[in-house]
Formats: C-alpha cells, sequence, structure tokens
C-alpha cells in the first residue's frame, strides 16, 4: 500500500514508546518485480543490479547442494536442542550459534555481503531439512532469512549501514500490522509507537517496523 513504509531501524528498545530517527534515502524501499513469463523457483531473491557488485568472503562460495547438506547433518543437534527450546521459548543460544557458524542463517543474504543467495526453491529446501530437526527452528530462519531478502531491495546505503559493520547482523520484523507512525523532518523521517510483536526479535540487532507517515503531528491527521 503507497501510504504504508516498511524500514530497518535500530533495536527495538530503542522505539517502544520513544522515538527514533532516521535518514530519509535509506527507508525508501526499492521495489522489483520479476518478469511473469520466469518460472518462480528460477527467481534469485534480489534485483539484477545488486548481483554486479564485488563479492564479499564469507559463506558466497556455498553451493545449494552443500546448503542442503549441512541443513541436513544438523538434524541431530535440532532434535536435541528442541526440548530446550520449548521451555526458554526461544533458539537456544547454541542452536543460534550454529545457524551463524554455518551460514544458514544468512541464505538469502547477497553475496556482495557474504551470503549465500540462494533462490527461493533452493531456500525451502533448507527450511525443509531444518524443520526435520525442529520446526521452531526452520520457522525462525525462515523469518530472519527472509527479512534479508527484504533488505537487499533496499537502497545500497540501507545495507551497508546494517551489513558495512556487522554482515552477520540479524533483522527481526514487525511488518504484518501497522502499529507506529512517522512525522517528516529536515532530512528523514521520526517513528514512534508501540509494537505489540516482532518476529525474531530475540538476538536481533535491528528491525523491520511499518507506520504510517502522516502530514502532521496530530493523531487523527491522514496518512501520505
Amino acid at each position: 500500500h503507497r501510504d504504508l513504509h516498511s524500514f530497518p531501524t535500530r533495536r527495538s528498545s530503542d522505539l517502544v514508546g520513544g522515538q527514533l530517527y532516521y535518514p530519509w534515502p535509506s527507508v525508501i524501499a526499492e521495489v522489483w518485480r520479476a518478469p511473469s513469463a520466469v518460472c518462480w523457483h528460477d527467481i534469485h531473491t534480489f534485483p539484477e543490479w545488486i548481483m554486479d557488485l564485488p563479492v564479499k568472503p564469507g559463506f558466497a562460495h556455498v553451493s545449494y547442494e552443500q546448503a542442503v547438506r549441512t541443513a541436513a547433518e544438523l538434524i541431530p543437534f535440532l532434535r536435541s536442542h528442541a526440548a530446550a527450546a520449548e521451555l526458554e521459548r526461544r533458539m537456544p543460544a547454541a542452536v543460534t550459534n550454529e545457524l551463524h557458524r554455518t551460514g544458514l542463517i544468512r541464505a538469502l543474504q547477497p553475496k556482495t555481503w557474504g551470503g549465500m543467495a540462494l533462490k527461493l526453491s533452493e531456500w525451502l529446501c533448507v527450511l525443509d531439512k531444518l524443520g526435520q530437526g525442529d520446526l521452531s527452528v526452520a520457522w525462525n530462519v525462515a523469518n530472519l532469512t527472509l527479512h534479508h531478502r527484504t533488505l537487499a531491495l533496499f537502497s545500497v546505503q540501507a545495507q551497508r549501514e546494517v551489513w558495512g559493520e556487522n554482515p552477520d547482523a540479524l533483522i527481526a520484523a514487525g511488518i504484518a500490522y501497522v502499529q507506529g507512525r512517522a512525522r517528516r523532518v529536515d532530512g528523514g523521517l521520526v517513528i514512534s509507537g508501540t509494537w505489540n510483536f516482532c518476529s525474531g526479535v530475540v538476538g536481533a540487532g535491528w528491525n523491520m517496523l511499518a507506520c504510517a507517515v502522516k502530514d502532521g503531528a496530530d493523531a487523527k491527521s491522514k496518512p501520505v
């Protein structure tokens, strides 16, 4: 919807009940649609221009077959931690560490940032293997990796602010419902509000939050 904006911000603790400034050029998402004639399983997850940027070391060399094999090898490990995950109501630190170590948490990150840049069908196969170990882990990885894909549609400036200092950075998201608001200021937007949920927020250093941009400070002013 043209009246709604999603953009990455710093930690949720900086936002709930408060305000946070974010520069305007970094919050404009670049719209990309795959040609309708292309079968969905052949579609890369990023616009073509980012595929031409220099590749950084990390997991860019990992093939689809290697990623699926790695995910399959984690099945016993994930099963052994499933009870702890249920008790803690989150992915145990040991599981998160393994996802970082193997690079599976970066399956949809562009190669220019050291990610695997898997196609959507390949990514689904990785999730299928992880789900055989622990469905909750597969769900969390699906959320977190999709947020990488979303950031890949943003400007290079926005990507650099998130991944430039830490290519392993995780991004949570509360964009299913518009629960915040924003107002324009010189050079950017000021957003405020309370988001009652944010998928993957535990352990994530960044959030993508949905809000309506309004003309004035009045809460009743119309979205723009």
